[in-house]
């Protein structure tokens, strides 16, 4: 079969794959498709092991000769380890094997950096100890003796690039050594065109993952081959990673994860525990199991970055805008190597000929950042729909008929290319009647008599959830007539299982009930590349679609052999073959199967993208919030989120996703605060106390919504992503929401009552 070049975006970064075009490729679902399974809104598979305990994540697994690992983190977010002596250590009962910097294989050093004679942030990994038990780890641990030589450091990312700063690493601070730097057109000219200009700086703060489980494996060696249990978003990946750094072909390294206790982005390809971890039970012949704790969740298994964006947007009188420019300092931690993609929004979401975005990736001396759910795109909407809106009404124009009036239909405005579908017009008429926004909102803010004051904001959203290649499945049926569909994804909770069996069922023409799905392992399994950029829907269904297909052309082939009838007269419904016009002669699948000799297989996978149009998600979220301008306490009243995801398979999973989305981003900017020391470089909010998560009781009233649309081009399913989009434009939906009860525009959240109260102070001074 022939193969092609495909354009892939995920997350905001654009690759081009080689990939086969399909031989059996399923048609389009139209939009009049009639369906029996897909629509439906099935509870999730896996739910029932997840509530009762039964389900098995990377820490369940134990065999016999089990050590635990622990590993001693520097007290210094920058210093030289001048001496380590581990001899007292060594002595402790139970204590088999301890790695430093001083007989770690280099390798490792050059991959992950572990163990490196300078440690750059507060947390930064000095030694590991595997042994019996934890205690006898962590007494180990006390013991060693570690002399530093402390080193200038530097947390703020305006200041490490200030001349004279504390350099992280030897080559500067700025990732790559000079900033990227992305656009279109003239933006000075833009700017000089336009009646009506905002600038404005915003501050986009930190947020931390906090997974429910923390990150960690268990891995075990037999022989030269390698297994490692991981809690990860991305077996192959890690498979992949530790195959090079332990010098083994990936036939020999088997990873597995059949559950995992949320992830957001940080659980992407392959951490320092799992060469930890690794390395020890090679030396030690033992497996080893290595998880974090509390602290070193928090402090060291990444974070969403800090940043300081500069915006300035220009626009005629009548709202066209005129330019559109960024420049983003990107706080990217100690070890990263470029800069995340805040500008990516500014240059896709709305129609301007003069743009220009310049990001500035600057290392300093924390823990590096990891991408978090909607990365870069989170960031930067906050901004960028802060600046929309104030420029709405520095013009007297509604901040929604701005919005409207630059909607683009291209995907890329250089090449005039079209997105593949966008519902962001209907996203935006559906979230303005559910929240009445022509009633409720205020044309002049802070209008609202008396010390309680209500305002409505809207924010929009863009994301890159069009998925590609690699993507592939099996679809097996036994000879008992049940069904199993096989895959490497990985299922993080959001229900990949679940829509993969109804689009199976749904495609071979059996009921949902006698699908199962495995799914999460090297070995044996067709390639999934990942679950990360709301990638899996659009990427795996597809291909799962086709080997279905291929299992129900097979089928019936064995059918009519069976029957002595033409396949052209056979269909497969509900897990019955039917015979046209002869009903009496139907027969079940389980029967067919029965007298078969071998099971049936059909193979399929993930085609290309369209190269004529551009695939992305789109949609609006509306909020309307209470400030109580006596105490700085702003109340989240009720949220309603619009969004297009192309065909719903399961809209209660899609709904799911809406909540789960909402309530991260209400944490983000209303609760959630990183402090650090800056005398020591030290995380004080590195717990569950300090940091604080929203809970049950914080919830407003939530609505979902989803545009009924499907996207016939971007694959045979009509599918785009849905995992990240709903966290993207929480945040300044709630900012623009404030500055119309309060007339005051917060250019730095969370939003926390000492915030506010301060804000409205000094208005009133």
């Amino acid at each position: 079969m022939p193969f092609v070049r495909t354009r892939v975006e995920i997350e905001g970064h654009v690759s081009y794959i080689t990939t086969e075009i399909p031989e059996v490729e399923a048609p389009h679902w139209g939009p009049d498709q009639k369906f029996n399974v897909v629509g439906q809104r099935l509870p999730r598979i896996d739910g029932h092991n997840r509530v009762t305990g039964r389900a098995t994540y990377s820490v369940d697994y134990k065999f016999p000769g089990l050590l635990t690992c622990k590993v001693l983190r520097s007290p210094y977010p920058h210093a030289r380890i001048m001496d380590i002596d581990t001899s007292a250590a060594e002595k402790v009962p139970g204590v088999l094997g301890i790695l430093t910097h001083k007989n770690m294989d280099m390798r490792f050093s050059a991959m992950q950096r572990v163990f490196e004679p300078v440690v750059r942030y507060v947390g930064d990994e000095v030694a590991a100890v595997a042994a019996e038990d934890e205690f006898a780890a962590r007494d180990a641990l006390d013991l060693i003796k570690v002399t530093y030589e402390p080193l200038p450091f530097v947390l703020d990312p305006l200041e490490a690039l200030k001349a004279g700063a504390p350099k992280v690493h030897p080559d500067g601070n700025l990732t790559g050594g000079k900033p990227r730097v992305l656009g279109r057109g003239d933006v000075q000219k833009g700017l000089a065109e336009a009646d009506t200009v905002v600038e404005l700086t915003m501050t986009v703060p930190v947020q931390t993952h906090c997974c429910m489980e923390p990150h960690g494996c268990t891995v075990k060696w037999d022989g030269d081959e390698l297994t490692s249990y991981e809690s990860t978003q991305t077996v192959y990946l890690v498979q992949r990673a530790l195959a090079s750094a332990f010098n083994l072909p990936r036939n020999k390294v088997r990873v597995i994860m059949q559950y995992v206790g949320g992830g957001f982005g940080s659980k992407t390809g392959m951490d320092k525990h799992s060469l930890i971890a690794g390395e020890l039970a090679r030396r030690t012949a033992r497996p080893v199991r290595l998880h974090a704790d509390r602290w070193e969740e928090v402090t060291v298994k990444g974070h969403r970055p800090l940043t300081v964006q500069k915006v300035k947007i220009g626009a005629k009188k009548d709202g066209t805008l005129t330019a559109i420019h960024l420049v983003a300092y990107i706080q990217a931690g100690a070890y990263a190597t470029g800069p995340s993609n805040p500008g990516g929004v500014f240059r896709e979401m709305y129609a301007c000929p003069n743009v220009r975005t310049e990001e500035h990736g600057v290392r300093v001396n924390i823990h590096s950042t990891r991408a978090m759910r909607g990365p870069g795109n989170v960031e930067g909407m906050a901004a960028l729909e802060l600046a929309i809106d104030q420029l709405g009404y520095k013009l007297g124009m509604d901040p929604m008929e701005i919005r409207r009036k630059n909607y683009t239909p291209y995907g890329d405005q250089a090449a005039n290319i079209p997105y593949t579908s966008k519902g962001l017009l209907e996203a935006y008429d559906m979230g303005a009647k559910a929240i009445d926004w022509t009633k409720n909102r205020h044309k002049q803010p802070g209008s609202d008599p008396g010390p309680v004051k209500r305002g409505i904001g809207m924010g929009s959203l863009i994301w890159s959830g069009g998925g590609g290649p690699p993507s592939g499945a099996n679809v097996v049926l036994d000879m008992d007539g049940t069904v199993t569909v096989q895959s490497a994804f990985n299922e993080l909770g959001e229900g990949p299982k679940t829509i993969a069996a109804m689009v199976c069922a749904e495609e071979l023409g059996v009921p949902y009930e006698s699908v199962k799905v495995y799914c999460g392992d090297t070995q044996g399994l067709p390639i999934d590349q990942a679950s990360y950029g709301s990638r899996v829907t659009p990427s795996l269904m597809p291909a799962i679609r086709n080997a279905a297909l291929d299992a129900r052309r097979k089928v019936l082939q064995a059918a009519a052999a069976f029957m002595d009838l033409k396949e052209e007269d056979l269909v497969l419904e509900k897990g019955v073959i039917g015979v046209k016009g002869n009903a009496a002669k139907n027969m079940t699948l389980q029967k067919l199967m029965s007298s078969l000799t071998h099971v049936i297989t059909g193979t399929g996978f993930r085609g290309p993208n369209p190269s004529t149009h551009r695939i992305n998600v789109f949609g609006a979220q509306f909020c309307e919030v209470e400030v109580d301008t006596r105490t700085g306490q702003v109340k989240i009243l009720r949220f309603v989120a619009a969004h297009d995801c192309g065909r719903a398979i399961n809209p209660m999973l899609v709904e799911s996703q809406i909540y789960s989305g909402l309530y991260q981003g209400i944490g983000y900017v209303m609760t959630e605060e990183r402090v650090y020391d800056r005398n020591s470089g030290v995380n004080l909010s590195s717990n569950y106390v300090d940091y604080k998560l929203p809970t049950s009781l914080d919830s407003p009233s939530l609505t979902p919504m989803i545009v009924p649309q499907v996207d016939m081009f971007s694959n045979n399913t009509g599918t785009k992503g849905m995992a990240e989009p709903p966290c993207i434009p929480t945040a300044p939906a709630v900012l623009n929401a404030v500055y119309n009860a309060t007339g005051i525009m917060f250019t730095e959240f969370p939003l926390t009552p000492a915030r506010v109260l301060k804000a409205l102070q000094e208005k009133r001074a």
